[in-house]
């Protein structure tokens, strides 16, 4: 089940990229739905952690993946709480099928966009949504709570 947070959260991982390139293991990409990730958001072909291919760069490592695309692995591949702000709309439909696996918890400051409906629960006041039209009213709520505890802050 996926699980949001809106705001930061402890326990998440703060810069996703560093953490991924810290606690990767190379056997993560023969797994075939790593090197799903890595083709439908960086268009890139995998034969190993350290071969790669990206049509516009050429011959890559998967340190040069993409902050979505890693993130993505460490939510298939870990238990951590995931930084979800720093991932584009394209990356919402596979976070959908990682979460349809297992539990996922997410951080947003964002309205990700999902593009259909999917339960989720919202860790901030227990609420649980079944339809993508309440989960963009709950994060409009959310966020806006968030903005203005921020702005009391400041």
């Amino acid at each position: 089940m996926l699980k949001i947070h809106v705001g930061a959260l402890e326990g998440q991982i703060r810069n996703p990229s560093n953490y991924f390139d810290g606690v990767f293991r190379t056997e993560w990409f023969e797994d075939p739905f790593v090197r799903r990730i890595c083709k439908e958001i960086d268009d890139t072909e995998v034969s190993g952690a350290y071969q790669m291919y990206n049509p516009l760069w050429g011959p890559v490592n998967c340190k040069l993946l993409s902050t979505g695309a890693k993130n993505l692995i460490l939510a298939y591949k870990t238990d951590e709480i995931i930084y979800a702000t720093c991932m584009g709309d394209n990356c919402g439909s596979l976070l959908l099928e990682i979460s349809g696996q297992k539990d996922l918890t997410i951080v947003l400051e964002h309205i990700l966009k999902f593009g259909k409906d999917f339960k989720a629960l919202f860790l901030n006041n227990n609420k649980t949504t079944t339809t993508y039209l309440d989960y963009i009213n709950e994060m409009i709520k959310l966020l806006d709570e968030y903005r203005r505890q921020y702005e009391r802050q400041s």
